[in-house]
């Protein structure tokens, strides 16, 4: 999970993270670290205000960015004191608040969409009037902001515009809170999404349709999440059946042929099969073949087929999801696959296969 502070120079993001660090240390903090890329700009006499120049600069940072994000994606929740969002945000909107026309966007299109595909899982807006901003930037006197006047005349009413009423970011109006409780109002948000499940929307055709979605939460009309689901079949010919936890509102305590579940935001269908194949059974394989899709309702289904040669008592359970496993030969798989016994909705999915081996009496 990877979130992102916004919000104008001295709106107190910088108040947040350090309650963060001091309250949630269990949290990774992930600030902007200028000092190469300033270094390399200083080096090479770039002119940001120059537009072959502004295009080093900004390949630089977009470069630096990727790298930021790679980073902090390995740890189970950061939050980032900006994150791709703000350069992908500056890098367009700079050259308008000095007056330029710049032709950014394809200049730097493959940077950007690199850029893109590091967005934060969520941002929350720190919304401050200006009275606010300059009384705390007079208020901190351990920086220099010789660019906070620019910033506010040009750049605050189109980050305004950029980022307040987009589906992925939420505001929080600073006005009247004190430092502490800045803190304890980001760390509730921290905590909030922390415990949500993302999700990338798709379209029904399998492209990203560039939003999240949370799990719990209703899907739009025309939008899709992805369900990886894997067949296990050892070297010797038997199928594996996992049973369901008898608590689970659907099908609680039936035997099923598959581990799967969603794919995570950033997960494509055959690192999402890996990942739960691991988690519900704990098989480690890389040896995963499609074997078929199946769109239903707002989900689309893509199936795998394991074939490991695994020691078969070495299945493991997760608590909450199974109880007990079975191996069972082919010939009992085909009745299973025959029989009330097999899950309908599950029979749909893996028919293309069951037909394919000749399983379906």
């Amino acid at each position: 999970m990877i979130l992102s502070l916004q919000g104008c120079m001295a709106v107190g993001k910088t108040t947040a993270v350090r309650y963060l660090q001091e309250h949630a240390p269990e949290i990774h903090i992930s600030y902007e670290d200028n000092s190469d890329v300033i270094a390399q700009i200083k080096a090479r006499n770039l002119d940001k205000n120059k537009y072959e120049d502004y295009l080093e600069i900004q390949r630089l940072w977009l470069g630096k960015e990727v790298q930021r994000w790679e980073k902090a994606r390995q740890y189970p929740c950061t939050v980032m004191d900006f994150g791709a969002e703000e350069i992908e945000f500056y890098t367009l909107n700079y050259p308008k608040t000095i007056g330029m026309d710049w032709d950014v966007a394809d200049a730097l299109k493959p940077e950007l969409d690199a850029v893109k595909a590091c967005m934060p899982d969520r941002i929350l807006f720190l919304n401050a009037s200006l009275e606010t901003l300059r009384r705390n930037k007079q208020n901190d006197s351990t920086r220099s902001r010789n660019f906070f006047d620019h910033y506010l005349q040009h750049f605050l009413p189109l980050k305004k515009a950029w980022f307040l009423g987009r589906s992925d970011v939420d505001v929080l109006d600073v006005d009247d809170l004190t430092p502490e409780k800045l803190g304890q109002k980001v760390m509730a948000w921290v905590d909030y999404w922390h415990s949500k499940e993302i999700w990338d929307a798709y379209h029904t055709d399998g492209t990203l349709a560039g939003c999240n979605l949370v799990r719990g939460e209703p899907i739009p009309d025309g939008l899709y999440h992805l369900v990886s689901e894997v067949l296990v079949r050892h070297i010797d010919g038997d199928y594996l059946l996992m049973q369901r936890d008898h608590r689970k509102p659907n099908y609680g305590g039936f035997f099923e042929a598959t581990a799967g579940g969603s794919a995570l935001k950033g997960e494509d269908a055959y690192f999402c099969a890996k990942r739960e194949l691991w988690e519900e059974t704990g098989i480690r394989s890389g040896n995963l073949t499609s074997i078929g899709r199946f769109v239903s309702h707002n989900t689309i289904y893509e199936t795998f087929l394991c074939v490991t040669d695994c020691d078969k008592n070495s299945i493991t359970l997760q608590e909450g999801e199974t109880v007990s496993y079975k191996w069972i030969s082919e010939a009992e798989f085909i009745d299973f696959v025959n029989s009330d016994d097999m899950i309908d909705v599950q029979l749909q999915r893996y028919l293309s296969y069951l037909k394919k081996m000749g399983y379906i009496k």
